[in-house]
């Protein structure tokens, strides 16, 4: 396969990235015909300014090379000769042909029109399993040198080999039916022209040979959510076994220094289990303080009978700490079993049945701006085992939230045990091992989530350990408050129903179309009553967008720091007029509902397409709607004495978006701790670096019960 492209690779290098106020230094650039190295170019740039001395570090080009480089006019056009009419691979295109078209253009020349082809773009599709994508990583990953890196002519041999390279690894590992879904996908996005035209080439390619290089695939993800230490022989330790300065510990590190804090931690948590008592520990750096709870956390589990013991940690960073680099750790050194799951919230998950749908509405349900990035999902969705995103570092949740919502689980769609998915189902399966496991390792996201949810995705349990306490205060008082926006309204109307050119499609659009097809009594008045519903949606929807327009307006205007706090609802009767247009809206909308599952719960379940299945949504629907119009009331007629009110907004790019949010949260927590949390637990154990004052713990404990 690697024979399938002809092209120039191409570096520069410059003294920053602005593309007008900066200068480049050096071009490089390899003419590969067929998979090998055909030509090279490389010139120095003579500079019209000083360059920076950390760009002369960085790149070890020396005032003497620059002092003979051709000027830049000369430079573009000998390498506008050299490149001719060849496809130009870059790594980062928009960086290296934008700079290089704002400095032909400059100069009174016209800019590059060749095709391109970015292995930054690759890289993210093909490879999302490596660590991050810049140009060293890959070129490791494929063991491609780069002992010049910052060098333009070495940079673009190395991006030569990288691709060469990877058109071998595509050809060994991705099967033709995913690359044609990448060329579907590409073909439908915005400015992926030359990525349409790679994929070409390897779709054609691989419909020509698939039946000769037909082998299993050697992608591998290193991630997984569940560890199972099962030792030939189990012997029973005890703290000093493990830490002391000839225990477990010693013998496995070479430069063991026993640390007597860790030693009195752990035999501390270790005694707060055995007596049912409740722990405030102030671990220092350097304490080691991870193992000094996971390890007397495994010795108490193991004497009764399995029990399980949470640990919730501020960051998934630490929680993945704990779970690749710590557990391992224990495992190696201490011979008793243990169980241990690393579990998520369930947004951290692909959804088996929203990916399916996704795949099948692929145009009705994406905007051509996010199948760039839905491209990035492919390769990983094909070969994860555990579905958890934070494994994929091609995906930005953050910026690409939009598409990962139409893709990942979220209560709101989730059948459970219903779902014809339900056994291939990601979040059902690391659920189910941690129902079984000694340690599960969450977040206190999950953690306060799944208190005020009955204990609905943990189970029952009796001993927790809160390590990062210090961030769990103030955490709590958001997390156990409410936060609403136009996304989440949004979203929510575009499930039920969206009109996007000549498509519709959403939950009640699938109810109609069943309704259509099925034989059932009040029909007509079923079909009439989701016609209603949906028109309520469709004139309702601007009410929302002017509402958090406004919002945003406000804060931007009489806000510090992207924030207003709310002390008095009639400093702001916007709040009040529109708040009250919502909630009547809601009245209505509830009523276009509610006869939509009255009627189908009374449909012979034979009568009906899909019976159980619709009848699942419009419940869950009720249910939605019933918990928004809550927060509505309460954010109507807040209690301004025991909630902070404030309003707030969130970047986007977009300077018209409605991106007002409107935050409600408790001052104190202490009393919802005592009565949904601790009533429940035997011990609970609160650990941090920082959790005391002045060598006190007592501001901390007031603060959480």
């Amino acid at each position: 396969m690697r024979e399938l492209l002809d092209f120039v690779a191409l570096d520069i290098e410059t003294t920053g990235f602005d593309f007008e106020k900066n200068e480049i230094i050096e071009i490089g650039a390899a003419r590969y015909l067929k998979g090998e190295q055909k030509e090279t170019f490389s010139v120095f740039v003579k500079p019209l300014n000083p360059v920076p001395k950390f760009i002369k570090q960085l790149t070890r080009i020396t005032d003497q090379q620059l002092a003979g480089g051709d000027k830049i006019s000369d430079a573009l056009i000998k390498l506008l000769e050299f490149v001719g009419t060849d496809l130009i691979v870059c790594h980062n295109t928009s960086f290296d042909i934008g700079f290089l078209n704002a400095k032909y253009l400059a100069n009174g020349f016209t800019k590059l029109s060749n095709r391109t082809l970015d292995t930054l773009d690759l890289s993210r599709i093909y490879l999302p399993f490596i660590t991050n994508h810049k140009l060293g990583t890959v070129a490791e990953y494929f063991q491609v040198d780069l002992s010049n890196a910052h060098r333009a002519f070495y940079d673009a041999i190395a991006t030569a080999e990288i691709l060469v390279k990877l058109l071998d690894f595509i050809n060994e590992n991705i099967p033709l039916k995913l690359n044609h879904r990448l060329l579907d996908i590409a073909s439908s996005a915005r400015n992926t022209l030359g990525l349409a035209g790679f994929l070409e080439l390897i779709v054609d390619h691989q419909k020509k040979f698939a039946l000769l290089t037909k082998q299993k695939p050697k992608i591998h993800f290193h991630n997984r959510n569940y560890i199972e230490h099962k030792p030939e022989i189990t012997e029973n330790v005890t703290i000093e076994d493990v830490f002391g300065e000839s225990g477990l510990f010693a013998k496995e590190f070479e430069h063991y220094e026993m640390r007597q804090g860790q030693i009195d931690m752990a035999d501390a948590i270790l005694e707060q289990y055995l007596r049912d008592e409740f722990l405030l520990v102030e671990a220092g750096t350097g304490v080691g303080k991870s193992l000094a709870y996971l390890v007397p956390s495994i010795i108490y589990s193991n004497q009764n009978d399995n029990k399980k013991i949470i640990i919730s940690t501020n960051t998934k960073n630490l929680q993945e700490q704990l779970f690749y680099k710590d557990l391992p750790t224990v495992s190696n050194c201490v011979n008793l079993p243990f169980k241990a799951t690393l579990l998520k919230g369930r947004r951290n998950y692909v959804c088996q049945k929203k990916w399916l749908e996704a795949a099948m509405d692929m145009d009705k349900l994406f905007a051509p701006s996010e199948l760039r990035a839905l491209m990035n999902l492919i390769v990983w969705k094909e070969f994860t085992k555990t579905g958890d995103i934070s494994e994929n570092s091609s995906f930005n949740t953050t910026r690409d939230a939009g598409v990962w919502k139409k893709v990942s689980s979220d209560s709101f769609m989730c059948g459970g045990r219903r779902c014809p998915h339900y056994k291939q189902c990601y979040l059902m399966d690391v659920r189910k091992k941690a129902e079984d496991s000694n340690l599960v390792i969450i977040n206190h996201h999950l953690m306060l989530a799944d208190m005020t949810t009955d204990f609905a995705t943990l189970g029952e349990y009796e001993h927790l350990i809160i390590d990062e306490a210090h961030n769990l205060p103030q955490l709590a008082q958001v997390e156990l408050g409410m936060a609403i926006s136009y996304p989440d309204f949004n979203n929510f109307f575009n499930s039920l129903f969206t009109g996007k050119k000549k498509y519709q499609y959403g939950i009640l659009i699938n109810l109609k179309t069943a309704a259509v097809k099925s034989d059932f009594p009040k029909k007509e008045d079923f079909l009439k009553k989701i016609d209603e519903a949906i028109k309520i949606i469709d004139e309702n929807r601007d009410t929302f967008a002017d509402f958090f327009r406004k919002t945003r307006e406000v804060v931007e205007k009489k806000g510090s720091y992207g924030k207003l706090r709310i002390t008095n609802m009639d400093d702001h009767y916007f709040l009040t007029d529109y708040l009250s247009q919502i909630i009547n809206f809601w009245k209505d909308f509830s009523r276009a509902m509610l006869p939509l599952y009255d009627i189908l719960s009374n449909v012979n379940k034979q009568k009906f397409i899909e019976h159980s299945q619709h009848l699942e949504s419009l419940e869950r629907i009720q249910q939605k709607i019933a918990e928004t119009y809550t927060n509505l009331i309460s954010l109507h007629n807040p209690n301004l004495e025991n909630y902070a009110f404030w309003m707030e907004t969130f970047q986007v790019q977009d300077e018209n978006y409605p991106s007002g949010v409107l935050c409600y949260c408790p001052l104190n927590v202490n009393d919802i701790f005592n009565s949904l949390l601790y009533d429940r637990m035997k011990s609970v154990i609160f650990t941090s670096a920082t959790i005391a004052i002045r060598d006190k713990f007592k501001y901390f404990a007031n603060r959480m019960g």
